[in-house]
């Protein structure tokens, strides 16, 4: 049945797939397949964590059989990226790219309920241009990790949901729906919307000074990888704190609500600028073998942490510990709070779980977006036939302080509603929560 539904769904609606339409051979395909599923099996840490070897034993098998025509490269990268379902937020292929004539022109946001109904305001979607919706559903529900929190997971099946409808060539252009009503079935023709798929890039970090006694740092990506980018980092935070300091800053705000995450390296240089006190954190962290020497050759490898992954490539596992110091006569005395929602990913959720247990900050916001414990410490490969970038963690760490999550989310300390996009009313609203919080306590 699920082959029939993928034949079905690409002969009808992957015509968006024209821009990379050269076929892949069967043969070319399998060998791709074998790579990824041996790659996963070889270095992930925990790809059994929900299911087990046996699932995957079939799961291979049947995405080999949903690839047993020639198909093009967006067809087979549709396909592979149907796996996401089964395996963590940290595992599979690159995000898929929405051309611009699709994020121009595309369906209006609809709610999946389940994988096989969709709801477009309050009403229930039989079919879309002749599609069927349950179809859409089940294709699109497959692509999703089980990880994400139902708004995050929601907005991404949207988003791919717009991939597999193709484009529509203008403002003026609609979809030719049927629904099921309070009365009924019924047809309907749907506009296009046009508000943008796309989240705008953001500065990975900037500062924002508001009147006299609050600052607001804008961390919006730890992904900062080589030696280059954190030594600028660096420049950065040593001219920021150092401005602070010189203006008698009361209040200093972290906004990591949008931060999908990067590397720790950079998150312990915002840390020495925060702690009066040194800091300890404890953690276990999962490794296999094979992994650790893959990541050890990788090109953001850092040797720094040469004893410890050894010991993890021995054993295993090892107990670690990271210690956060502060920056002498330049950390930062003031109260700080953190900006921390859904959006908030991998290691920017590892900045707040650490920032809330060596007590430099208190966590304002939403939950985190980041299901806790998950692997991280990625490494990136690439399928030998189609090209097709992967991406597979290494490590999985365990923290100690579990009494910070709720169902596996870090909570924050103060509940407050997050806007997609924060101005300075907003950060004002904040520092009022945060300082009365603080008479609070």
């Amino acid at each position: 049945m699920r082959y029939l539904v993928f034949i079905y769904v690409l002969l009808i609606i992957c015509t968006s797939c024209n821009d990379r339409n050269s076929l892949l051979s069967v043969e070319e395909m399998n060998d791709d397949i074998n790579y990824y599923f041996s790659l996963l099996r070889t270095i992930h840490p925990d790809l059994y964590q929900e299911y087990d070897s046996v699932f995957f034993d079939d799961l291979e098998l049947k995405i080999k059989k949903n690839c047993s025509i020639p198909l093009s490269f967006s067809e087979f990268e549709i396909q592979l990226f149907k796996m996401h379902k089964f395996l963590d937020s940290h595992t599979g292929l690159h995000e898929l790219n929405i051309p611009s004539s699709i994020d121009k022109y595309h369906f209006p946001k609809v709610l999946f309920m389940s994988d096989s109904i969709i709801l477009l305001n309050h009403d229930t979607l039989i079919s879309i241009d002749g599609i069927p919706a349950s179809l859409l559903a089940l294709e699109v529900d497959s692509m999703v990790s089980t990880m994400y929190l139902p708004e995050i997971a929601n907005n991404l099946k949207n988003r791919y949901m717009n991939i597999l409808l193709g484009s529509k060539p203008s403002s003026f252009s609609a979809y030719g729906c049927s629904l099921l009503g309070k009365y009924g079935v019924y047809d309907s023709v749907i506009d296009v919307d046009t508000a943008s798929l796309i989240h705008p890039l953001l500065m990975p970090y900037d500062s924002l000074f508001i009147g006299d006694s609050i600052a607001v740092f804008q961390y919006n990506s730890s992904m900062l990888l080589t030696g280059d980018q954190r030594n600028k980092f660096q420049l950065f935070l040593d001219s920021f704190f150092r401005k602070l300091n010189a203006s008698q800053i009361n209040e200093l705000l972290i906004d990591v609500s949008t931060n999908k995450g990067g590397s720790d390296l950079a998150n312990e240089l915002v840390f020495s600028y925060l702690s009066r006190d040194s800091c300890m954190i404890v953690m276990k962290r999962v490794a296999k073998a094979e992994g650790i020497k893959k990541i050890m050759k990788s090109e953001f490898y850092n040797k720094r942490f040469d004893s410890k992954l050894e010991l993890i490539k021995g054993n295993g596992f090892l107990m670690d510990t990271i210690y956060v110091s502060p920056q002498k006569n330049k950390f930062f005395e003031g109260d700080v709070c953190i900006i921390m929602g859904n959006n908030t990913f991998s290691a920017a959720a590892t900045f707040c779980y650490m920032a809330k247990v060596c007590n430099m900050a208190v966590l304002i916001g939403d939950i985190s977006g980041q299901y806790f414990p998950f692997c991280g410490s990625c490494i990136w490969d690439i399928l030998p036939n189609s090209k097709i970038k992967i991406q597979i963690p290494i490590i999985k760490d365990y923290y100690a302080n579990i009494n910070c999550f709720e169902n596996g989310f870090l909570e924050p300390d103060i509940r407050y509603p997050l806007t997609p996009k924060l101005d300075v009313e907003n950060y004002k609203q904040i520092v009022i929560e945060m300082r009365r919080n603080k008479e609070n306590e």
